[in-house]
């Protein structure tokens, strides 16, 4: 007996947590074009990672814990290395948030806020193109997080820490 089956459609992977909430706002301020977009907490991690190959090869990388008060900088990160160093921390950063994480190139930004927003910064309107091509809608407004907690009021997350750790070693970041 044969099995014929319908090839499988591609399917970004934070497609499939996306719901009706995901949105974005357009924003221009100093002659640069932004968005910044809202969501659940697992589609903006993941939206994030499927964003960073439309930026150059080297980045700058900023990480800011929220809940210790560290932060970490590193300049011409390789992108592989980037994503293969944040895998592993998309699961606990979902889930606990509380961590900042900014890529900069030359003209470009694209920023996972510590409150799982999504932020990004350019001279065209790349990023709101980017952002309708995946599905999410463009709002006069987008309505943030219910919980905003302030810097240092995050709730522990020891599941975070060895991966952020981990993460910041693989990428040789430096405190500052």
């Amino acid at each position: 007996m044969a099995v014929f089956r319908e090839p499988e459609r591609e399917i970004s992977v934070w497609r499939r947590f996306r719901d009706g909430a995901d949105g974005f706002v357009s924003i221009e301020r100093d002659g640069l074009k932004g968005v910044r977009a809202v969501g659940n907490a697992e589609s903006m991690v993941e939206l994030f990672l499927d964003l960073i190959p439309e930026l150059p090869d080297e980045l700058t990388v900023e990480i800011d814990d929220w809940r210790e008060g560290r932060r970490w900088r590193g300049e011409t990160i390789g992108q592989g290395d980037l994503l293969a160093s944040l895998y592993p921390l998309r699961l606990p950063l979902a889930a606990s948030g509380g961590v900042e994480l900014t890529l900069l190139a030359p003209q470009r930004q694209l920023t996972l806020s510590a409150h799982l927003e999504l932020l990004a910064w350019s001279q065209t309107d790349q990023w709101a193109f980017l952002l309708a091509r995946a599905g999410l809608v463009e709002r006069d407004a987008v309505r943030g997080r219910l919980w905003r907690p302030e810097r240092g009021r995050f709730a522990s997350a020891p599941a975070l820490i060895e991966p952020l750790e981990r993460l910041v070693r693989a990428l040789t970041l430096v405190a500052v």
